[in-house]
């Protein structure tokens, strides 16, 4: 992000990434950014932290067990660490919630600013941010419980500083939204990682968001014998269902990728939304009940094992004098302590031309400070489908793409190197070539002709999930399988609410070595190419130069799911490639 900004990049067009132009603020890093930048959102949060603390004690002691618990989320919100946009998510939901409690236009306008930041912050939790701010007036604009007036400033001011960012900041909208939607409908399939060592850890999550909705069915339950519910709905019901969203996403973020650095997300930012109903709400049922679900997130670090910090509180000192002087005098990160992995020719070679690094190992540019010129989606692991596969797949062929490009074989969480950005790969052979390879590196340098695009044929035949897929071994140019594969109604509903269900291919080559690696719908919609095929980093070297009878000869493919959650179409595989397969029983 921070070499981005330095090339002065747009998103959106030229970069694509989880973080926006304001995802430094994050990583905290003085690099290509100005210590008082830092320095001025640092004060716009510690402000926005103090008021809601002096907004929950209020002028009467009767506050004073709220604000009491109020100031225990805010303390166990700063350990072990930080996610900045979360808790702006939490301050634009915090100031409608002032708005509702108060009636201040004003309010309105705060929600607005604060759903602006956080959507450049970080574009996945930005987006629910901003829809809540639009979600919540328009509703309660039609239930007549905001004047008209009222939800013309909300709005009003949400499109302005809309605008008003556009100008400012270094990004184009329109395919910023498009490309962040990308990632974010496809994130869920591929980056899931099972709670396995952190069972404890998701059960004590799953009970407390089971008591904040039996202390809600409990309260609906109230009102309905007491004949308030309707008019509960209409004042409440809004901000009630986007502290509901919150929740909702926090659990998300932190279980669909169960690592101990998501994870601790639920528990340390749950309890800011939870606050805002202690401190809101209109029911003395919710004020009173809702602190049973944030006592147990206070305490929920004393019976899971995992890298919590119990000694924020004693380290103030210490870091408000290392905070300041980090103002006072800012200095960037040291060049990685380690033995080079690039050789010295390679270094004298490429001197101030353009570079990129292939699959995300993006600190090298910076060790050896090079004019990084990254593939609009730089991190491999994110290119989750077709779409972003070609934002890459374009950027090489186009005049303005690096001069070199560094590539290393690894992959993510069990996926396989070579499926990944099958187009992007495609673009790379016909546009770079081999100059050298060195350990665990390639280096690639853009060919001076360019290649003409190649014309394919397109096979359509049914396939089943489990049965091999034959591939005809004595065509040696390239062959793609698309695969139109795609969830049951239990499976969709699984992969809303917590994890998609598992796809795996199995590639058996002619010595029959196998291969099984993760895939989703979306990459296999896009293609897998079977035909070459590269299973090591000398083998990427053979592919680049066209050797394909060096290359690993795959003989079958197969598709592992479980039948119950997954399902194909009627001719669910298409077969592209210079040349028509032979016949098979199945084909069409």
């Amino acid at each position: 992000m921070h070499l981005v900004r330095q090339q002065g990049l747009l998103y959106g067009t030229d970069f694509v990434f989880t973080y926006g132009p304001l995802g430094w603020y994050t990583t905290r890093l003085a690099i290509a950014v100005q210590p008082w930048e830092i320095l001025l959102l640092d004060i716009v949060y510690v402000i926005h932290v103090g008021a809601i603390l002096w907004l929950a004690l209020g002028k009467r002691l009767v506050w004073l067990r709220y604000g009491l618990v109020t100031g225990l989320a805010v303390l166990h919100a700063l350990a072990p660490g930080l996610e900045p946009p979360f808790v702006f998510y939490f301050f634009s939901l915090a100031y409608l919630g002032y708005y509702q409690y108060t009636g201040r236009a004003w309010a309105l306008v705060g929600a607005s600013a604060f759903a602006i930041l956080t959507f450049y912050m970080k574009a996945n939790v930005g987006i629910v941010s901003l829809s809540s701010v639009v979600i919540y007036a328009v509703v309660q604009g039609l239930g007549q419980q905001m004047p008209i007036r009222h939800v013309g400033i909300c709005l009003g001011s949400l499109a302005l500083l809309l605008g008003i960012s556009i100008m400012y900041l270094p990004v184009r909208l329109t395919p910023y939204l498009i490309a962040q939607w990308h990632i974010i409908n496809s994130y869920n399939d591929l980056m899931y990682l099972p709670p396995t060592h952190f069972r404890r850890a998701l059960f004590a999550a799953l009970l407390i968001l089971f008591l904040v909705l039996s202390i809600t069915l409990w309260l609906l339950f109230r009102l309905y014998q007491s004949r308030q519910l309707r008019s509960f709905f209409r004042q409440e019901g809004a901000l009630w269902g986007l502290i509901s969203l919150q929740l909702f996403i926090l659990f998300k973020e932190s279980f669909v990728r169960s690592d101990a650095d998501h994870i601790s997300l639920f528990y340390k930012y749950s309890l800011l939304p939870l606050s805002i109903l202690a401190l809101f709400s209109a029911q003395l049922l919710i004020r009173r009940w809702i602190l049973l679900p944030i006592l147990l997130l206070v305490v929920a670090p004393n019976p899971i094992p995992y890298n919590w910090d119990s000694t924020v509180a004693y380290r103030w000192a210490r870091q408000l004098i290392t905070y300041g002087r980090d103002i006072m005098n800012p200095k960037h990160p040291p060049f990685l302590p380690v033995t080079s992995p690039i050789p010295a020719a390679w270094l004298e070679r490429i001197g101030t031309k353009r570079v990129d690094i292939i699959p995300s190992e993006v600190s090298l540019a910076y060790q050896y400070g090079w004019h990084y010129a990254p593939r609009p989606v730089m991190q491999t692991y994110q290119v989750t489908d077709g779409y972003l596969d070609l934002l890459n797949a374009t950027y090489y062929k186009s005049a303005d793409a690096a001069d070199y490009v560094l590539m290393t074989w690894n992959a993510t969480d069990g996926r396989d190197p070579f499926a990944d950005e099958t187009q992007t790969k495609l673009s790379l052979r016909d546009h770079y070539q081999l100059l050298n390879q060195h350990g665990n590196w390639l280096l690639l340098g853009r060919k001076l002709k360019k290649m003409r695009s190649k014309q394919y044929i397109v096979y359509k035949q049914s396939v089943q999930i489990g049965q091999p897929i034959p591939i005809d071994t004595g065509i040696l140019q390239d062959q793609f399988l698309q695969v139109d594969i795609r969830y049951r109604p239990m499976a969709q509903l699984q992969r809303l609410l917590f994890q998609p269900p598992g796809i795996s291919v199995e590639l058996t080559h002619t010595d029959n070595q196998r291969d099984t690696f993760r895939t989703t719908t979306s990459l296999l919609r896009t293609g897998l190419l079977v035909v070459p095929r590269a299973r090591t980093l000398t083998d990427m070297g053979h592919f680049m130069q066209n050797h394909t009878e060096l290359l690993p000869q795959v003989k079958t493919v197969r598709l592992l799911a479980d039948t119950s959650m997954v399902q194909t179409t009627k001719y669910a595989l298409i077969r592209v490639g210079n040349t028509k397969p032979a016949l098979t029983n199945n084909d069409n």
